[in-house]
């Protein structure tokens, strides 16, 4: 980036004094900010998801059976982030450099984590800050 984004005070950027390259740039850099983000909120999700069981146990009324059910409040955040991520086109080049394929979807906790690896999504820093 040019000298006038370096001297930007405390990080904050004003689109008049930008020029085209520079609000280009800007905008890769928001646009990584935000897929980084993403996946580092999906690496948490999956990592709360890991440390609670998989099934919890609730009542049947159909069947008057008590026992062990899916906990769909673990399981479905982490599909819907799965999800966002994988429809974000930044998100989605990231992911398939780190070997995330649409098989990863369904695939176990361990194989996940495997697949997003946090020294590879930390923030980027900022310029001018």
């Amino acid at each position: 980036m040019t000298g006038a984004i370096e001297k930007a005070k405390a990080g904050i950027f004003y689109i008049d004094d930008l020029t085209a390259e520079q609000r280009l740039a800007l905008t890769q850099k928001c646009n990584e900010a935000y897929a980084r983000a993403l996946l580092r909120r999906l690496r948490a999700a999956i990592q709360f998801a890991q440390a609670e069981p998989d099934t919890r146990p609730v009542y049947d009324e159909d069947t008057g059976e008590f026992g062990p059910q899916q906990d769909y409040h673990v399981r479905q955040p982490v599909r819907s982030l799965i999800d966002t991520a994988m429809e974000c086109p930044i998100c989605s080049l990231i992911l398939k450099e780190l070997g995330w394929t649409e098989d990863m979807r369904y695939a176990d906790w361990d194989t996940m984590l495997q697949h997003l690896p946090a020294e590879r999504i930390q923030p980027l820093p900022w310029p001018g800050t």
